[in-house]
Formats: C-alpha cells, structure tokens, sequence
C-alpha cells in the first residue's frame, strides 16, 4: 500500500486513470466509480478508486498547475473556471463529488503539455 492508499500494484493504473479521467475533461465523481470499457475480445474495469486517494492526486496536480476544475451549471451554459482556491475547497469536499455539483476536470496549458511521467512524477516526488 503506498502513500495514497493504493495498493503498490495498482498505482500506475491509478494515475494513469486519474490522467485519462483529466485529459477527457471527465466529472469530478467519475473516479468514484466503476469504469468498464469494453475492448475486441476482452472487457477492463478500472476503479471505483478511494475518495481519499484521488483527492491527494488531484490535490498534487493542482499544485503543480497541471490541472484546473471548472463548474458547468447546465447543458448548453458557459463553463466558469474555478478559482484554485475554489478548486481546493472542492478537492476536500467529498460532497462536491457528485454529478449534480456540475464539476469537471481540465488539463492546463502546462498539464497539456506534460508528458504522463511528468504526471507521475509529481505524484512520486510527493510520496517517495
């Protein structure tokens, strides 16, 4: 079990989730829960991941300024970006991840620009 509470095996798949989660500008709840994706000739599920894990990595890569958190209030409605202090408070609310809060994730310039070992890395450097 490393520092976020993820079994050492499972930590790469972990991140790389959480990263794909980001990249695909996914909900806020959707690390919570279980992922199926259905592939020729074999079907995957990944997660659902603890609250407590994805709110450290997802803590991290705000700090790092790989990620920023928007609210969509309604289809079809004007996202607003989250303040980081905003992006912050909602990390460590657990309410907040939920569908209806309307919270989505996004790479930055700098988060689209990294390579996901540099996504790792800072989860590593952090928890070494």
């Amino acid at each position: 079990m490393n520092a976020h509470g993820v079994p050492a095996a499972d930590f790469d798949e972990f991140v790389g989730q959480l990263d794909l989660i980001v990249q695909e500008r996914g909900g806020l709840w959707e690390p919570l829960s279980l992922s199926t994706v259905v592939l020729p000739g074999r079907t995957e599920t990944h997660g659902p991941w603890p609250f407590e894990a994805c709110a450290a990595v997802f803590t991290e890569w705000l700090k790092a300024e790989l990620i920023g958190i928007y609210r969509l209030e309604s289809m079809g409605a004007e996202p607003v970006d989250l303040t980081t202090d905003e992006a912050h408070a909602v990390l460590a609310d657990r309410s907040s991840w939920r569908p209806a809060a309307g919270l989505y994730l996004f790479p930055t310039a700098k988060g689209e620009a990294a390579h996901l070992e540099e996504w790792r890395a800072v989860v590593r450097d952090e928890h070494a």
